[in-house]
């Protein structure tokens, strides 16, 4: 009984994502002829079928590999707005007349739960102007910040627990032990 909701589970799973990315192949495409739509049909089969053997892979993982669906269009959108408004605030820096820098490096640890929510983040910050992933071993980041406000940002610890929530966990504690400043050339 357990194993046929299971296979219900991941059959639903490949149904919704082969529609979403059609539809999305055909919103994008903007053409509707029978060549074109089985072009995006044969696109979307490939991708469906290189992701299923993804996943079977990758089997042994925890469950918080995945991202929940529901969550990840929220994510987007707070992301672009992190985005923006760092625009403004580099924009501000640099047409400032003092030029108000203060570049510094910190390293922090996370607790994600998976090598791919580490890969999200490391995104996020690096796309995110101010900001950028200098490195990223095990649990331990190293990331670039240009000024005081990027960094504050950073410490706070709002990315990796909106990274945390998109793959599934709670959000994690933020300790500010775990944010060290790694050069403080800028500071003395």
């Amino acid at each position: 009984m357990r194993m046929k909701a299971s296979h219900a589970r991941v059959v639903s799973g490949i149904t919704v994502q082969a529609v979403v990315l059609f539809a999305l192949w055909l919103v994008l495409s903007g053409h509707y002829d029978a060549f074109h739509v089985g072009l995006g049909a044969a696109g979307v089969a490939l991708v469906v079928l290189l992701n299923r053997r993804l996943r079977r892979e990758r089997a042994g993982e925890s469950s918080l590999t995945h991202i929940r669906a529901l969550y990840a269009p929220r994510y987007v959108l707070w992301l672009l707005k992190e985005i923006v408004l760092a625009n403004l605030h580099i924009a501000y820096v640099i047409l400032h007349p003092r030029l108000p820098i203060g570049p510094r490096v910190l390293a922090f640890r996370t607790n994600l739960p998976s090598e791919a929510a580490k890969v999200v983040l490391g995104n996020s910050i690096t796309l995110t102007p101010g900001t950028f992933a200098i490195d990223i071993e095990g649990d331990q980041f190293l990331v670039h910040a240009l000024t005081w406000r990027s960094a504050a940002g950073l410490e706070a610890g709002e990315m990796q627990g909106r990274v945390m929530r998109l793959f599934g966990g709670e959000s994690p504690r933020t300790d500010a032990s775990q944010v060290s400043e790694a050069d403080r050339r800028g500071s003395e």
